[in-house]
């Protein structure tokens, strides 16, 4: 599940500044790839990934805000709050015995932010586009896990809807 809501204010004609908060939660099934149970049944964990982003962007739109197709370029930073879970079975490399747990961890952690995209008036204040958008960022790990750190990283692809007020 993914969501996002953010609001925009006019810099001139050319530039723009946005406030915005997000919400995106995941759970993913995994096993183990090469170990199993005595009677052969797949060691199972879930992984389970919250993210709520809030973000403060500047915007250049080179063809003016109120252009019929207005390409932009942005960059901005992002507070993201994070909360990750691996629940299930696990195995002890030592001595391979099978055993439940839940590892829990949990953080903000402050991202860099860059953005291009289009969109284009449709009427009535409506605009549609798309939106392409990378950050970088990674949250250290408790020593639960075998990893040090959790990508939050990586890019999205947004298609946009906006009403001007």
């Amino acid at each position: 599940m993914k969501c996002k809501t953010q609001y925009v204010f006019g810099l001139g004609k050319f530039f723009e500044a946005s406030g915005g908060v997000g919400f995106y939660q995941r759970t993913v099934p995994s096993v183990y790839s090469n170990l199993t149970y005595p009677d052969g049944g797949e060691i199972r964990q879930d992984l389970k990934l919250r993210t709520v982003p809030i973000t403060g962007i500047v915007r250049f739109v080179p063809t003016g805000r109120h252009a019929p197709i207005q390409p932009y370029l942005g960059i901005g930073i992002a507070a993201i709050n994070w909360h990750y879970s691996e629940t299930g079975d696990f195995v002890d490399p030592s001595d391979n015995t099978i055993f439940p747990a839940r590892y829990v961890d949990s953080g903000t952690e402050v991202a860099p932010l860059y953005l291009g995209g289009v969109r284009a008036p449709m009427g009535g204040g409506f605009l549609v586009g798309g939106e392409i958008r990378y950050q970088h960022a990674d949250a250290p790990l408790s020593s639960d896990f075998l990893g040090p750190r959790l990508d939050l990283g990586g890019w999205s692809y947004l298609g946009t809807m906006t009403w001007r007020f």
